[in-house]
């Protein structure tokens, strides 16, 4: 009798041993070192995910990865902790992994002045091309915009970079450049390309004249003159002169002056 009952707990026992083998192994599992990665299944480095993703694990026991909160970072080299979802994280890990999400870095030139190219209301301006990085190396656009007094942007796909020379209208252009990685994420950055008008206008006065006195008379009869020749690269404000309208005996100095939209002017002589 007694044989029999200590051979029905001895079974029980065994059973009950056989059943929390798997148990035991999970646990251990979950607690191992990261050396145990091939435990919770491969990582793949296209499954990359901006804050978590899930995979499955032995008995498709849920496993999510998120960013480590002693580090809440996804530069460099992140680490990673491995939660049992079933069991009150009560279980984890830390594993060591590549960025999984790392944003591109951009960098923008400083901002630019330059004066406009001589005859024209513009100017060929250089050194506009951003430099970019990412710590996962797959960057896949890099676009840009101006606004202001130029107006432009660039095909929204590919990368593109302004090399050599762009040519920008007088006044205040904002540069923005925006680079992409394959996640979608994207980092901006602007500077300014200011261009300024220094020319002043080209201006040829009429001809030097000796006019009559009528007899009896102290002056000329009325004038005018035209200006010959007036011109800007950016454009004529306004001319004029301080001609009289009629001439005294002797010799006048008429002094033309033009102005440009730009507030630069010109001057010069006519002896009447």
């Amino acid at each position: 009798m007694k044989k029999s009952l200590y051979n029905r707990i001895q079974n029980k026992v065994l059973r009950w041993f056989f059943l929390l083998i798997p148990y035991l192994f999970f646990a251990s599992t979950l607690a191992g070192t990261s050396s145990h990665k091939a435990d919770y299944g491969s990582i793949n480095p296209s499954d990359k995910a901006v804050s978590s993703f899930i995979f499955d694990v032995m008995n498709n026991t849920p496993i999510s990865i998120i960013p480590d909160s002693s580090l809440n970072s996804f530069v460099g080299s992140s680490q990673y902790t491995i939660n049992n979802l079933l069991n009150s994280n009560s279980h984890h890990n830390f594993i060591s992994v590549n960025a999984l999400a790392a944003p591109p870095t951009i960098v923008c030139p400083g901002n630019i002045s330059s004066n406009t190219d001589p005859g024209f209301c513009r100017a060929a301006v250089s050194g506009l091309a951003a430099t970019i990085s990412d710590p996962d190396g797959d960057i896949t656009t890099l676009t840009w915009t101006m606004s202001g007094a130029t107006i432009a942007a660039s095909p929204i796909s590919n990368i593109n970079n302004i090399v050599g020379s762009y040519n920008f209208n007088k006044g205040v252009t904002t540069v923005t450049y925006r680079v992409t990685d394959a996640l979608g994420s994207t980092t901006s950055c602007s500077f300014s390309v200011t261009v300024i008008d220094n020319q002043i206008p080209s201006i040829i006065c009429p001809n030097d004249q000796t006019l009559p006195i009528p007899a009896c008379a102290l002056q000329t009869d009325p004038i005018t003159f035209s200006l010959l020749s007036v011109s800007d690269n950016c454009g004529i404000q306004n001319f004029l002169s301080d001609a009289p309208l009629q001439f005294p005996l002797g010799i006048t100095s008429v002094k033309w002056t033009a102005n440009d939209v730009n507030g630069n002017s010109a001057q010069c002589t006519q002896i009447v």
